[in-house]
């Protein structure tokens, strides 16, 4: 996502950006979602970790939220012998 967005150092800071940013960020997350390579992602656009001295000065924050799949550590198979099975051999 930086290098999609990094053309855009130096431009005006404009809402219209901000929710382009946001919606193009969320589309790209939700891709990587479909095609199960997150669980799930999102971005978001904060006033508490954008103050406007911060914004003033040409900062521009985005909080992205993304939880990756787990690796299985360890997977069990639980083994049990059914002798209702022996039913088959009469049927």
């Amino acid at each position: 996502m930086i290098l999609s967005y990094w053309s855009r150092v130096d431009t005006p800071i404009r809402r219209r950006d901000i929710t382009n940013a946001i919606d193009s960020a969320n589309v790209f997350l939700n891709g990587l979602a479909a095609r199960e390579i997150i669980l799930g992602g999102r971005c978001l656009f904060l006033e508490e970790e954008n103050p406007v001295t911060d914004l003033m000065d040409g900062i521009v924050r985005y909080h992205v939220m993304v939880t990756p799949p787990t690796p299985a550590r360890e997977i069990d198979f639980a083994l049990e012998y059914d002798p209702e099975y022996f039913k088959t051999l009469f049927t």
